[in-house]
């Protein structure tokens, strides 16, 4: 599961990542891990039954003919069971993507860190431990690239964001746990307000 963006920008074509699922990655969140362990663990036979894997990022990069070394940027809305380390590296850990830093706004970069109360339990223990800090760029505004702006949509977290990309068939925003339809279509909603 990922979007794959490219943008121009002066410095020339720009890669970004958005949503890579590291699957096994996810599968500590306490709260998935609680829910797998239950089916037989997150590999076992009725887990991989009930969430099948649909596919791994090395290969739709590979299908869409882009190398790890080409990816530029990574971005998730927000990093509840997001296990970054193997993305972008840590002690111990190689980076998949040598070149990547994450765009992520301070506020859930902070929340990500050092979760805090029943937000511990969506966060894959040790997600980020290690992880660079050259590695990270957190912003406090939206963020325009070029053809793809990162807009801040506080809501599901305090730091969540959602990606917003200028394509030839118009915009197309992705953001995960919108509460209703209507948040997707505000001018067409019936709902005052």
């Amino acid at each position: 599961r990922l979007f794959v963006i490219q943008f121009e920008t002066p410095d020339g074509v720009k890669t970004l990542l958005g949503e890579p699922l590291d699957r096994l990655g996810s599968a500590k969140t306490p709260f998935f891990a609680r829910l797998a362990g239950q089916l037989g663990g997150p590999q076992g036979k009725l887990t991989n039954l009930l969430w099948p894997p649909l596919g791994e990022v090395e290969g739709c990069l590979k299908r869409v003919g882009i190398s790890p070394e080409q990816v530029d940027y990574i971005t998730f809305d927000h990093l509840h069971t997001q296990d970054i380390r193997r993305w972008l590296g840590a002690p111990g850990v190689p980076a998949m993507f040598p070149h990547a830093k994450l765009l992520v706004t301070t506020k859930e970069w902070a929340i990500a860190r050092e979760p805090v109360g029943i937000q511990a339990d969506w966060y894959p223990p040790n997600g980020t431990t290690g992880v660079p800090d050259e590695r990270i760029l957190c912003f406090d505004q939206d963020l325009d690239l070029g053809g793809v702006a990162l807009v801040r949509t506080p809501g599901h977290t305090d730091g969540n964001h959602s990606i917003v990309a200028h394509t030839p068939d118009g915009l197309l925003v992705t953001s995960e746990n919108g509460v209703a339809a209507d948040a997707y279509a505000p001018r067409k909603s019936k709902i005052p307000g």
